[in-house]
């Protein structure tokens, strides 16, 4: 039977996942602690981990809380590519400033080019790029299409978070998904409304229709 494991920490939230669970009869299991990036999962290995705007909070709401700005920046990399035995395929996105501190940039235009490039070097060697989405806002509605040369521009009408591109990774690591039940992790520190991800698409094709 199809699962997906939660880490969520904080006793409220993850509470509210057990309620939206039961209301909408999905099997969630959800983990009531914050996971520290070092232990394997015991749930995994994953088919497919969702970690969405959790990474730039390292060394505030996890982690160690002392480094710099540019040992966060490792850390968020080392972070990322720590999944890449643990799961098949990773859908990840992070923000432009440091714990949400826009006095603390990541990335000093704070441009989508910077993010991509530092995704891509930052994965060399653990990850496939299997697509990156980037939002596109019509009639109230914000879907997220494949990355192209009229999209990459940062357009601060659309706000802070749907600037904020989403990858798609597949891993060079990790185990066949063949023969077992579909498995999902997630951790999210927010939720977008009104959103629909294209890209997962490809998602979809590359693991013979399993849908995110």
């Amino acid at each position: 039977m199809d699962e997906v494991v939660s880490y969520e920490g904080n006793h409220t939230h993850a509470e509210f996942l057990r309620c939206a669970a039961d209301i909408y009869r999905k099997k969630v299991k959800v983990v009531e602690e914050y996971m520290d990036f070092r232990q394997r999962l015991s749930d995994g290995p994953f088919d497919i981990v969702l970690l969405l705007n959790v990474l730039h909070h390292v060394g505030d709401d996890f982690g160690d809380r002392s480094i710099t700005i540019d040992q966060a920046r490792n850390n968020i990399i080392e972070n990322l590519n720590f999944f890449a035995d643990q799961t098949k395929f990773m859908i990840v996105q992070i923000g432009f400033s440091w714990k949400t501190d826009y006095a603390l940039p990541l990335f000093p235009n704070g441009s989508k080019a910077e993010v991509i490039e530092f995704f891509r070097n930052g994965i060399q060697g653990h990850w496939d790029e299997v697509a990156i989405g980037i939002a596109e806002v019509s009639q109230g509605i914000t879907r997220y299409v494949d990355l192209h040369d009229g999209n990459v521009a940062r357009d601060n009408s659309i706000g802070e978070f749907r600037n904020r591109p989403i990858f798609i990774l597949r891993s060079k690591r990790c185990w066949s998904m063949a023969n077992r039940p579909f498995l999902a992790y997630v951790a999210l520190h927010t939720i977008t409304h009104h959103t629909s991800v294209k890209s997962a698409g490809r998602v979809r094709d590359a693991t013979n229709g399993l849908s995110i």
